[in-house]
């Protein structure tokens, strides 16, 4: 390829580029496109008896690997009332259920996004807040200080 070919390309691959920049310089986020939650239920396709179930709020407790206040520990999670029976399945000896929400698992990242998901949706809910253990904070120093002379049992 010729020097000016080369150039050429060049050029139109810094316009592209520039173009590209200023776009996403001036995206607004998606977050700012939708201003008020509302009921989208009627337009989902999702069954009726579905939409009537319960929804249960909370955030789950940490397991036992997990150890501090990392992002897994933060999150809020959904769990859908069941709907429907259950059946061992006579091939497997698996549990089967004719309910398609029964292993569905929603994280999100705060209490009020999954109120607003339950909104949206049209779901009756109830939400559990943690029990947060209470820790008695003091100084590490406490642990190696004099505490008097040992009581005498008389």
């Amino acid at each position: 390829l010729s020097v000016s070919l080369l150039q050429d390309k060049m050029l139109r691959i810094g316009r592209t580029l520039f173009s590209a920049r200023t776009f996403v310089r001036n995206a607004r986020p998606y977050s700012r496109t939708v201003s008020t939650p509302e009921n989208i239920a009627p337009i989902t396709g999702i069954p009726e008896e579905h939409l009537k179930r319960r929804a249960r709020i909370y955030q789950p407790t940490p397991t036992a690997m997990q150890q501090g206040r990392g992002l897994k520990t933060q999150r809020w999670k959904i769990d859908f009332q069941q709907v429907g029976d259950r059946w061992v399945n006579p091939l497997m000896g698996w549990v089967s259920t004719n309910d398609p929400l029964s292993q569905l698992n929603l994280f999100f990242d705060s209490k009020e996004s999954a109120i607003a998901y339950a909104h949206k949706l049209g779901l009756e809910y109830e939400v559990e807040d943690p029990d947060l253990p209470g820790h008695d904070i003091h100084p590490y120093a406490n642990n190696f200080k004099w505490k008097g002379p040992p009581a005498d049992d008389d």
